[in-house]
């Protein structure tokens, strides 16, 4: 694929069932085309696409889905999402990779899951790594390199977590391959695949070389989720009497909130209920962090206060209150 190059998308129109009669269950459907241009390619250091962008002012959300060809019909991808008139598409070769892996497995394949989030060092302040004990010093040599990813989270019991990553950790290589940002950094561990082992090298505030760390990535259906679960996990563990699940931050608008966790259940007479949390409560942050927050380091492992400060959204309105942790520190 190549910036400017013509595409042409095909889907199939909503089906409808015949009005005809005689013709009743018979399914009619139509094929709908539309034509776009490629806006953007991104490709890894090997020259492989990344991302590819779709510009055509007829394409809509409706549109996941759609294939997507070159004019001598050659598949460029398949429409991932839409969103005026900019649509991402999953490339050819990700697609080829995923019936490959599927075929060989006869089942549906799990994507790698590393349980960390993070942020790319070129999109950083100064302040984001002095807040994570980077000397001002180091920290200003990252940046003027505007190369790696500077990791926010890790998830509890995460392959990530297993190999000995930290909150404020910079991957700079994933197996001798540089990683300038968040889309290299996601695309090598795709490529990687499941239950595979590479080597991170990882630069520490305070370390004055090169960790060099070896990862074995677990699979997960869907690894975006699994990590703010982790995260769930554990603060139930850490409050007493407390189930929550994460929720979107698309969910989380219906119940005026920013994001966070849902609280499920509150058990009777627990340290939950004496808190005076209640079920349907948006818990948005603990101890002044919003969460969960990407951009911010977080680590509900080493939590160490043995009273928490949580902020809840309520009905609307935002309320604090102050909880016993059961288990600190582990």
């Amino acid at each position: 694929p190549a910036v400017g190059q013509r595409v042409r998308l095909f889907a199939p129109e909503p089906a409808r069932l015949a009005d005809v009669p005689g013709d009743e269950g018979v399914v009619y459907a139509a094929m709908s085309e539309v034509e776009g241009q490629l806006a953007s390619i991104k490709r890894s250091p090997s020259g492989k696409p990344m991302q590819v962008v779709v510009s055509s002012e007829q394409l809509t959300p409706a549109w996941t889905g759609a294939v997507a060809t070159n004019e001598t019909g050659a598949l460029v991808g398949i429409v991932g999402e839409s969103d005026r008139g900019q649509t991402r598409l999953v490339t050819a070769e990700a697609v080829r990779g995923a019936r490959a892996r599927v075929l060989a497995r006869r089942a549906s394949v799990p994507q790698p899951w590393l349980g960390a989030r993070g942020d790319a060092v070129a999109m950083l302040p100064l302040e984001k790594f002095l807040l994570n004990g980077w000397p001002r010093e180091a920290a200003l040599d990252l940046l003027n390199k505007r190369r790696g990813v500077l990791l926010s989270a890790i998830a509890p019991n995460s392959p990530a977590a297993a190999a000995g990553l930290r909150p404020g950790d910079v991957v700079a290589r994933i197996s001798e391959r540089v990683v300038l940002g968040v889309d290299e950094f996601s695309f090598f561990l795709n490529e990687a695949g499941s239950n595979s082992t590479i080597d991170f090298t990882v630069f520490r505030a305070m370390e004055a070389s090169p960790l060099r760390m070896a990862v074995r990535l677990s699979e997960s259906v869907n690894p975006a989720n699994r990590t703010p679960v982790a995260e769930a996990r554990v603060l139930s563990e850490l409050v007493d009497g407390l189930e929550a699940i994460p929720i979107s931050s698309k969910l989380a608008a219906r119940f005026k909130a920013g994001g966070g966790m849902l609280v499920l259940n509150v058990r009777p007479a627990s340290a939950a209920e004496r808190s005076g949390l209640q079920t349907g409560d948006v818990i948005e942050s603990i101890n002044g962090q919003a969460l969960p927050e990407p951009d911010r380091t977080f680590d509900l492992l080493h939590l160490s206060a043995s009273e928490l400060t949580i902020g809840i959204v309520r009905d609307g309105a935002r309320l604090t209150l102050k909880i016993a942790a059961t288990s600190t520190g582990k």
